[in-house]
Protein backbone atom coordinates (compact mmCIF):
# COMPACT_ATOMS: atom_id res chain seq x y z
CA UNK A 1 0.00 0.00 0.00
CA UNK A 2 1.09 3.28 -0.76
CA UNK A 3 2.24 5.76 2.33
CA UNK A 4 0.42 9.60 1.46
CA UNK A 5 3.51 12.18 2.12
CA UNK A 6 0.59 14.48 3.67
CA UNK A 7 -1.69 13.12 6.25
CA UNK A 8 -5.22 14.58 5.90
CA UNK A 9 -4.69 16.98 8.62
CA UNK A 10 -1.64 18.59 6.98
CA UNK A 11 -3.59 18.26 3.32
CA UNK A 12 -6.48 20.76 5.36
CA UNK A 13 -4.36 22.98 6.96
CA UNK A 14 -2.71 23.66 3.67
CA UNK A 15 -5.75 24.09 2.09
CA UNK A 16 -7.44 25.92 5.30
CA UNK A 17 -4.09 28.51 4.87
CA UNK A 18 -4.25 28.39 1.09
CA UNK A 19 -7.50 29.90 1.09
CA UNK A 20 -6.93 32.59 3.67
CA UNK A 21 -3.79 33.73 2.03
CA UNK A 22 -5.70 33.64 -1.54
CA UNK A 23 -8.35 35.77 -0.54
CA UNK A 24 -6.60 38.02 1.27
CA UNK A 25 -4.43 38.31 -1.38
CA UNK A 26 -7.56 39.23 -3.41
CA UNK A 27 -8.80 42.02 -0.91
CA UNK A 28 -5.29 43.61 -0.53
CA UNK A 29 -4.90 43.66 -4.47
CA UNK A 30 -8.33 45.10 -4.93
CA UNK A 31 -8.09 47.78 -2.04
CA UNK A 32 -4.37 48.23 -2.46
CA UNK A 33 -4.29 51.15 -5.26
CA UNK A 34 -7.05 53.23 -3.19
CA UNK A 35 -5.11 53.26 -0.14
CA UNK A 36 -1.42 53.83 -1.61
CA UNK A 37 -2.85 56.23 -3.28
CA UNK A 38 -4.25 58.19 -0.16
CA UNK A 39 -1.28 58.23 1.62
CA UNK A 40 1.24 57.83 -1.25
CA UNK A 41 3.19 55.43 0.59
CA UNK A 42 6.73 54.84 -1.54
CA UNK A 43 6.76 51.26 -2.98
CA UNK A 44 3.32 51.51 -3.64
CA UNK A 45 1.85 47.79 -2.43
CA UNK A 46 5.29 45.83 -2.34
CA UNK A 47 5.19 47.99 1.44
CA UNK A 48 2.38 45.11 1.86
CA UNK A 49 4.42 42.12 0.09
CA UNK A 50 4.90 40.45 3.05
CA UNK A 51 1.49 39.36 3.71
CA UNK A 52 1.20 37.39 0.72
CA UNK A 53 3.55 35.51 1.94
CA UNK A 54 2.73 34.90 5.84
CA UNK A 55 0.74 31.98 4.95
CA UNK A 56 3.08 30.35 3.48
CA UNK A 57 5.19 30.75 6.09
CA UNK A 58 2.94 29.49 8.84
CA UNK A 59 2.54 26.37 6.80
CA UNK A 60 6.26 25.86 6.68
CA UNK A 61 6.52 26.08 10.32
CA UNK A 62 3.72 24.00 11.20
CA UNK A 63 3.93 20.72 8.49
CA UNK A 64 7.84 20.99 8.61
CA UNK A 65 7.89 19.03 5.76
CA UNK A 66 9.82 19.88 2.08
CA UNK A 67 7.28 20.86 -0.11
CA UNK A 68 4.14 22.05 1.53
CA UNK A 69 4.84 25.51 1.58
CA UNK A 70 5.20 25.14 -2.41
CA UNK A 71 2.05 23.26 -2.32
CA UNK A 72 0.38 25.95 0.12
CA UNK A 73 1.72 28.58 -2.60
CA UNK A 74 0.08 27.00 -5.51
CA UNK A 75 -2.99 26.16 -3.84
CA UNK A 76 -2.80 29.79 -2.70
CA UNK A 77 -2.19 30.79 -6.48
CA UNK A 78 -5.18 29.09 -7.33
CA UNK A 79 -7.44 30.35 -5.37
CA UNK A 80 -6.32 33.66 -6.42
CA UNK A 81 -6.54 32.72 -10.42
CA UNK A 82 -10.41 31.32 -9.45
CA UNK A 83 -11.37 34.64 -7.69
CA UNK A 84 -10.44 37.41 -9.69
CA UNK A 85 -6.38 37.86 -9.19
CA UNK A 86 -6.00 41.19 -11.61
CA UNK A 87 -2.25 39.09 -12.13
CA UNK A 88 -4.13 36.08 -13.83
CA UNK A 89 -2.03 33.04 -14.49
CA UNK A 90 0.94 35.15 -13.53
CA UNK A 91 0.12 34.19 -9.92
CA UNK A 92 0.56 30.57 -9.76
CA UNK A 93 4.06 31.78 -10.78
CA UNK A 94 4.90 33.90 -8.38
CA UNK A 95 2.87 31.81 -5.48
CA UNK A 96 4.51 28.59 -5.95
CA UNK A 97 7.77 30.59 -6.49
CA UNK A 98 7.60 32.31 -2.85
CA UNK A 99 6.43 28.50 -1.85
CA UNK A 100 9.49 27.07 -3.23
CA UNK A 101 11.46 29.79 -1.72
CA UNK A 102 10.04 29.41 1.65
CA UNK A 103 10.86 25.92 1.38
CA UNK A 104 14.20 25.80 0.41
CA UNK A 105 15.44 28.35 3.46
CA UNK A 106 13.56 25.95 6.08
CA UNK A 107 15.07 22.90 4.57
CA UNK A 108 18.64 24.40 4.39
CA UNK A 109 18.14 25.73 7.88
CA UNK A 110 16.31 22.19 9.02
CA UNK A 111 17.92 21.55 12.31
CA UNK A 112 18.54 25.50 13.27
CA UNK A 113 14.99 26.50 12.75
CA UNK A 114 14.47 29.60 14.51
CA UNK A 115 13.27 33.67 14.41
CA UNK A 116 16.14 33.60 11.58
CA UNK A 117 15.30 30.95 9.47
CA UNK A 118 11.38 32.57 8.95
CA UNK A 119 12.81 36.61 8.82
CA UNK A 120 14.70 35.44 6.38
CA UNK A 121 12.81 32.97 4.73
CA UNK A 122 9.42 35.89 4.85
CA UNK A 123 11.87 38.28 3.25
CA UNK A 124 13.50 36.06 0.49
CA UNK A 125 9.48 34.74 -0.49
CA UNK A 126 8.44 38.55 -0.40
CA UNK A 127 11.01 39.67 -2.79
CA UNK A 128 10.74 37.09 -5.23
CA UNK A 129 7.01 38.16 -5.97
CA UNK A 130 8.30 41.32 -7.18
CA UNK A 131 11.24 39.95 -9.17
CA UNK A 132 8.80 37.67 -10.95
CA UNK A 133 6.17 40.24 -11.74
CA UNK A 134 8.20 42.82 -13.22
CA UNK A 135 9.60 39.92 -15.35
CA UNK A 136 6.38 38.85 -16.46
CA UNK A 137 5.43 42.41 -17.47
CA UNK A 138 8.11 41.53 -20.08
CA UNK A 139 11.60 42.84 -21.20
CA UNK A 140 11.39 46.13 -21.96
CA UNK A 141 9.53 46.73 -18.88
CA UNK A 142 12.56 45.58 -17.19
CA UNK A 143 15.07 47.24 -19.24
CA UNK A 144 13.08 50.41 -18.47
CA UNK A 145 13.09 50.10 -14.76
CA UNK A 146 16.50 48.75 -13.65
CA UNK A 147 16.55 51.01 -11.28
CA UNK A 148 13.09 50.65 -9.61
CA UNK A 149 13.07 46.51 -9.98
CA UNK A 150 15.74 46.24 -7.00
CA UNK A 151 14.38 48.72 -5.23
CA UNK A 152 10.95 47.33 -5.42
CA UNK A 153 12.26 44.22 -4.39
CA UNK A 154 14.54 45.66 -0.87
CA UNK A 155 11.18 46.97 0.08
CA UNK A 156 9.31 43.51 -0.34
CA UNK A 157 12.21 41.85 1.48
CA UNK A 158 11.85 44.45 4.65
CA UNK A 159 7.88 43.86 4.20
CA UNK A 160 8.62 40.55 3.92
CA UNK A 161 10.84 40.18 7.00
CA UNK A 162 8.19 42.24 9.11
CA UNK A 163 5.01 40.79 7.90
CA UNK A 164 5.53 36.96 6.76
CA UNK A 165 8.49 36.45 8.96
CA UNK A 166 7.76 38.45 12.19
CA UNK A 167 4.28 38.22 12.04
CA UNK A 168 4.84 34.33 11.15
CA UNK A 169 7.28 33.38 14.24
CA UNK A 170 4.78 35.59 16.62
CA UNK A 171 1.80 33.58 15.38
CA UNK A 172 3.54 29.72 15.26
CA UNK A 173 4.79 30.81 19.05
CA UNK A 174 1.58 31.63 19.59
CA UNK A 175 0.39 28.18 18.54
CA UNK A 176 3.14 26.33 19.86
CA UNK A 177 2.36 27.76 23.34
CA UNK A 178 -1.36 26.91 23.52
CA UNK A 179 -0.80 23.62 22.00
CA UNK A 180 -2.18 24.32 18.65
CA UNK A 181 1.03 23.23 17.16
CA UNK A 182 4.07 20.62 18.01
CA UNK A 183 6.70 22.56 20.29
CA UNK A 184 9.96 23.23 18.55
CA UNK A 185 13.10 21.03 18.93
CA UNK A 186 15.58 21.42 21.21
CA UNK A 187 18.76 21.61 19.87
CA UNK A 188 20.04 18.30 21.29
CA UNK A 189 16.93 16.56 19.37
CA UNK A 190 17.73 18.01 16.25
CA UNK A 191 21.74 16.82 16.49
CA UNK A 192 20.32 13.17 17.25
CA UNK A 193 18.20 13.09 14.23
Amino acid sequence: MLKRYFSNREWWTIGLLAVIGGLSSIALGKSGPSLCSRVSMPGGLQSFAGVHVLPLVIVAGLIRRPGAATTAGLLKGVVELLTGSAHRWVVLGFAGLAGLIVDLVFLLARKRRGVLTTLVSGGLGSASNVIVLGLSAGVPYVCKNTTALPWLAVIAFGSGVVFAGGLGWLILEGLRRTGLAAPRRSRAEATSS
